[in-house]
């Protein structure tokens, strides 16, 4: 659990800045390898425990992360097995997606496959995930939107939050952020509140 978040949120920064800087560079080599793979585990691990902590407003947490996906061909579990990722998606054909935070982060800290993608130029473009868990997938995360993300949360401090329990479904909305909350979730405030209130509670 984390109690103060400023110091995870200005490592997340520093991280960010180390990962920009070797990802820009034109040569590769097992250094900038190691580097830009430490600093994805370290921000991802950083982001998550923000997400668990309760430290991040709720529009943060619902941010989607645009990616590409490829497909397991058959027999890909075999290939794999045989460290073969190459031979074991479809290239040819791609589809776009949308992962929360929560799930990028939990592709990236469980990773069976974290590998570079890079430009004309030899820079780092973005970075190819997956986990033996969902094996049927191949993510390919761009850079920029991994960037945006680390960013997001970085800036993200929310000074208010609400929540409102029920008895009935025995599940607990949450809201955390600036200000009021959406009407969406005031609406859905009021109606739990609404469905168990008295008369005398008026």
């Amino acid at each position: 659990m984390i109690h103060e978040s400023q110091p995870w949120r200005e490592a997340l920064k520093k991280d960010a800045q180390v990962l920009n800087r070797w990802a820009s560079r034109t040569r590769a080599s097992e250094r900038r390898a190691f580097i830009i793979e430490r600093k994805i585990f370290l921000t991802a691990y950083a982001i998550r425990k923000l997400i668990e902590s309760e430290k991040l407003s709720s529009s943060t947490e619902n941010e989607g992360i645009h990616c590409i996906a490829f497909r397991a061909l058959p027999g890909a579990k075999q290939l794999m097995e045989r460290q073969k990722f190459e031979e074991s998606y479809d290239f040819e054909n791609k589809t776009h997606e949308t992962l929360t935070l929560i799930k990028l982060t939990h592709l990236i800290i469980h990773s069976s496959i974290l590998v570079e993608c890079v430009d004309e130029r030899m820079r780092m473009s973005g970075f190819l995930v997956t986990t033996k868990q969902k094996i049927s997938s191949l993510f390919q995360i761009p850079l920029n939107e991994y960037m945006r993300a680390i960013e997001l949360v970085a800036d993200d401090d929310p000074s208010t939050s609400q929540w409102a329990f029920d008895p009935e479904t025995q599940e607990t909305l949450k809201w955390r952020g600036h200000g009021v909350p959406p009407r969406k979730i005031l609406d859905k405030f009021s109606a739990i509140r609404e469905k168990y209130s008295t008369p005398g509670d008026e």
